[in-house]
C-alpha cells in the first residue's frame, strides 16, 4: 500500500492500545473492572514488554537478521493459539459435563 513499514507498525500500535484504553473506560464505568487483577496482569506485561524488547533488539543487532526474529513470533503466537484452542476446548467439555447451556449468556466473565 506504499506505507513505510515503521509507520505502519506504529499506527498499529497506537490503535491496539487505543481500542484498550477505550475498552478498558468503558468497563470501569460500568463496574467491571478488576483493578487488582489489571495491576497484576499490567506490571508484568510491561516487565516482559521491556525484557522482550531488549532481548529482541540485542539479537537483531547481534545478527542483522530480522527473518529470524519475526519466526520466533510466529512460533509464539502459534503456541499461544495451540494453548487457547486447548483451553477452550477443555472448558467446552466441562460445561458439557455439568450439564451447562454453552451457548447461555450469563455475564461477561464466562
Amino acid at each position: 500500500m506504499g506505507a513505510i513499514p515503521s509507520v505502519a507498525g506504529v499506527t498499529s500500535q497506537f490503535l491496539g492500545i487505543w481500542a484498550t484504553l477505550s475498552a478498558s473506560i468503558v468497563f470501569s464505568f460500568l463496574g467491571y473492572m478488576h483493578f487488582g487483577y489489571g495491576l497484576w496482569l499490567g506490571f508484568f506485561a510491561i516487565v516482559a514488554t521491556v525484557f522482550g524488547s531488549e532481548a529482541i533488539g540485542g539479537y537483531i543487532g547481534r545478527s542483522s537478521r530480522f527473518s529470524n526474529a519475526m519466526w520466533i513470533i510466529a512460533f509464539l503466537v502459534f503456541i499461544s493459539l495451540l494453548a487457547e484452542s486447548a483451553v477452550s476446548i477443555q472448558r467446552t467439555i466441562d460445561y458439557d459435563r455439568q450439564g451447562k447451556d454453552m451457548w447461555e449468556f450469563g455475564n461477561y466473565c464466562n
